[in-house]
């Protein structure tokens, strides 16, 4: 009787996990391609073009507008990334960054800065952001950054 209960219980296990895996599978599929995000955050947006490859990896363009009571300064950073899925979990690890165009108030930033934001960002490589996700389908996700609480949100291009 018991090892009916012990077989039932594996048999169980293994159907959970045969039929996890097609659908976590899909799911990471449904990531590929062209993507337009924006996420906002408390002093500013930032909005990205970003191509999703089946290959674990994501290459992209994202304008970040910082607003503060004195000033605004945009930044634009061309970065390259990996990705998987765990679950209901979104996982990204920036692997490559770099600061194309620094602007404070509509004037190119001096190279003090510039050269502030580039350290800054580089900081960055190697830091893996984990997200929920809220949503996906064929023509958008939705994600929810699980340290700061800001949610991406990207249509198909």
């Amino acid at each position: 009787m018991q090892s009916n209960s012990i077989a039932a219980a594996a048999l169980a296990c293994a159907l959970t996990t045969a039929l996890a895996l097609p659908v976590e599978a899909a799911r990471e599929k449904s990531f590929v391609g062209s993507w337009t995000c924006q996420v906002k955050g408390s002093n500013g947006t930032a909005n990205s073009r970003l191509e999703v490859f089946e290959d674990g990896t994501v290459a992209g363009l994202t304008t970040v507008t910082m607003v503060s009571a004195i000033t605004e300064t945009e930044v634009v950073i061309r970065y390259q990334t990996s990705w998987s899925v765990d679950g209901d979990t979104f996982l990204e690890t920036l692997t490559h960054a770099n600061v194309q165009k620094v602007t404070v108030a509509g004037v190119n930033a001096t190279a003090e800065r510039y050269a502030q934001f580039r350290s800054s960002v580089k900081e960055q490589i190697g830091v893996r952001d984990v997200y929920a996700i809220n949503s996906v389908t064929r023509t958008s996700y939705q994600l929810t950054n699980k340290l700061n609480g800001n949610s991406s949100i990207c249509t198909r291009a």
